[in-house]
């Protein structure tokens, strides 16, 4: 009989075990699959086109941003007039706020061509995050334009 009794505790045990543990791997699953989902949601290809004004023998200061973004994986590209950059960064997101961090440069080097290092490993580049259906950047460390506002209406989803 007290066999019996021990199988039935014992029993009783594992079942009120398994139910919790399938809840508690539930609730994981669904937070796990949230915050993928908000990294996944900014993943894409987005561009600025920027326009510093004119040189003195009138040419466009002309430089094309590119941010490419997988999972918290990006790459920024900078080509333009005098301009030839491509870093390696960080997407890290946080309340619906993307922030773009400095890893390194293309080849690895936290230096830039000329042996400057220009940004610091984890400096905040910059920050994008929605103002209704407009994408909105806050410039940090990366400042393409002393003359534009350090916030706006920059990069475009492509």
């Amino acid at each position: 009989m007290k066999k019996d009794l021990n199988k039935g505790i014992w029993a009783n045990y594992m079942r009120t075990f398994i139910t919790r543990l399938q809840r508690h791997t539930l609730f994981f699953l669904l937070v796990f699959s949230s915050a993928c989902n908000a990294a996944n949601s900014w993943n894409g290809h987005y561009v600025y086109d920027a326009v510093s004004g004119n040189t003195v023998g009138g040419s466009v200061i002309y430089n094309k941003y590119k941010l490419n973004i997988n999972g918290s994986r990006c790459l920024l590209t900078v080509d333009g007039y005098q301009t030839e950059e491509k870093i390696k960064c960080k997407a890290v997101i946080q309340k619906n706020i993307l922030t773009v961090k400095f890893v390194s440069y293309a080849n690895g080097s936290v230096l830039n061509e000329f042996g400057v290092d220009v940004y610091k490993v984890n400096d905040t580049l910059f920050n994008i995050f929605k103002k209704g259906n407009t994408l909105i950047t806050k410039w940090m460390v990366l400042k393409p334009n002393t003359k534009l506002p350090i916030e706006g209406d920059y990069f475009n989803l492509k």
